[in-house]
């Protein structure tokens, strides 16, 4: 009788995983989807199951980090990343408020507006982390985050539904902003959620005088692989600890191993044009908290 249960279980097992997995090279780019993830039913996107999240897939290879407006973003390197997942929008409140309703947490305080939709922000690069274990995935490496942004020397070529989706050459691989190198107010349009216009008293004339929607701005901007709010809306917390002038590994570089703060990019509603370009390089000690600051996470491949 235990036999016969345990074929059952096995079986409904394998059933349930075969449901839930895409099978191994399928994915979009040829690649093998790990488990706990599926194509999405918009094509290009994968569906993250543990907390229903998008995420994005960034081929492999180089890219060219830095930026010669900044003394602690140089020295301008070409650098070589294995391929990883990233997720499309940063963590929401929604997905936040399960993490601590399960872990039994208290819920940081949102600005003015927020909603389930918008990014969570006042959390800790530790509480990030816990919550980047509790659904098995990673923060970004300060190199990931800025090829996501960036975009490597290969970028994908969206304009077609072919599987694998075929790369190109990227027309801008040392790009400043996600979407180009045009000022996120140019012509009067809105690009991101940033302190408009550069002024602190016009922060609300893109529309959100605090956090927006994951992909608000979507018609204006998004990395080449399809991610929103990458410049702007929230700074991010990345997995490295942060030094005023790093001397890179070439090859999937993780910053160095100890530290008093750790690194921040991506600028916020708050930042102006200078602070949301993709190479600009923020910290802060792992206990500090701010209204402008949330994070996303990364999906890494053995």
């Amino acid at each position: 009788m235990q036999t016969f249960i345990a074929k059952c279980l096995f079986i409904f097992i394998a059933i349930t995983t075969l449901h839930c997995q895409t099978p191994e090279g399928d994915g979009y780019f040829g690649e093998y989807v790990p488990r706990g993830m599926s194509l999405s039913t918009t094509f290009g996107e994968y569906r993250y199951f543990r907390d229903d999240s998008t995420m994005m897939y960034v081929p492999g290879g180089t890219f060219t980090m830095g930026d010669a407006k900044f003394p602690n973003s140089q020295p301008i390197q070409k650098i070589e990343i294995s391929h990883f997942y990233i997720d499309r929008y940063e963590v929401t409140v929604s997905q936040y408020q399960q993490f601590c309703y399960a872990t039994e947490r208290q819920m940081p305080k949102q600005p003015p507006g927020s909603n389930e939709q918008h990014p969570v922000v006042n959390v800790t690069w530790e509480e990030a982390n816990l919550y980047a274990e509790w659904v098995g995935k990673s923060l970004p490496t300060e190199a990931q985050w800025e090829k996501a942004a960036r975009g490597g020397h290969q970028i994908p070529q969206w304009g077609v539904q072919e599987k694998p989706l075929p790369l190109y050459r990227n027309p801008l691989p040392i790009r400043i902003y996600t979407w180009g190198n045009t000022l996120p107010n140019a012509a009067g349009r809105y690009r991101c959620n940033y302190r408009a216009n550069d002024k602190f008293s016009a922060k609300g004339r893109d529309g959100h005088e605090f956090t927006a929607p994951g992909g608000k701005f979507a018609q204006y901007e998004g990395s080449v692989y399809g991610c929103h709010d990458l410049c702007g809306n929230v700074q991010e917390w990345c997995a490295d600890f942060y030094v005023g002038k790093p001397k890179r590994s070439t090859k999937d570089p993780k910053g160095p191993k100890t530290g008093k703060n750790r690194v921040i990019r991506g600028g916020g509603w708050n930042s102006d044009s200078k602070r949301i370009r993709v190479g600009y390089r923020a910290f802060a000690q792992q206990d500090y908290r701010s209204k402008s600051l949330g994070f996303r996470l990364v999906k890494n491949l053995d």
